[in-house]
């Protein structure tokens, strides 16, 4: 049985490759963030490849309890020991970044030192131990950069496709949420301090588009 886990990081491109890649794969039978949940080993097909991509397998970088990436990893280990792993790293000061943003649209409402200081967990810029761990605990891991999908996102998506074992599909380029600037991201912020927070809406709508983009794919399928 071929399983694949794609495990993030967040804020290193997945929600593009659940959407408009992952999707379009032939003989695939895909769990995902934004699509069909997981629920463990009873959903895995003997023939089809099984490709499991959910960011939070490595870890929330905005928990301090125990349950953390290395816990994570021990028990996929465990449990499926001749998976294959895909992991994507990112320049840390930009992953950083990226992530307070998420923060911020999301409704937050710390600077980001504050948000450093009391939100972010700072063992998870351990990129180089962790890859280390996936190497050792994992026969079969692709590592890839974040920067490699902006730069030439053709070969980072081939890449991918030679590892899981499928053909490259059509695909489009889409760049999947809007960038704030860092005056755009205060003024959001001190917005977020209102009962009524405008990223709430946005979220809203931004669900339905994605429910919606789902259900076309699922249909379409059918019909092939």
């Amino acid at each position: 049985m071929e399983i694949i886990f794609h495990i993030g990081l967040h804020k290193t491109g997945t929600t593009f490759l659940q959407r408009y890649v992952f999707p379009k794969l032939k003989n695939v039978n895909l769990f995902c963030t934004d699509g069909r949940p997981f629920n463990g080993i009873e959903d895995l097909e003997k023939d089809k490849i099984n490709l499991i991509s959910i960011e939070n397998l490595s870890g929330s970088p905005f928990s301090s309890n125990e349950f953390t990436r290395y816990t994570i990893m021990e028990e996929l280990a465990k449990l499926y020991p001749n998976a294959k792993i895909i992991v994507t790293f990112r320049n840390k000061n930009s992953w950083l970044k990226s992530l307070y943003s998420q923060y911020i649209k999301t409704g937050g409402t710390y600077t980001y030192p504050e948000w450093r200081k009391k939100i972010f967990n700072d063992k998870y810029l351990d990129f180089e131990e962790y890859e280390k761990l996936l190497k050792e605990k994992f026969k079969e891991v692709l590592v890839l950069k974040f920067e490699q999908l902006k730069s030439n996102p053709e070969e980072y998506i081939k890449k991918i496709c030679d590892f899981i074992g499928v053909d490259v599909p059509d695909y489009e380029i889409k760049i999947v949420g809007k960038k704030f600037s860092d005056k755009q991201l205060e003024i959001l912020r001190i917005m977020n301090h209102l009962p009524i927070k405008v990223v709430r809406i946005y979220y809203f709508f931004d669900t339905l588009r994605t429910k919606k983009f789902f259900n076309q794919n699922t249909n379409q399928d059918a019909k092939e």
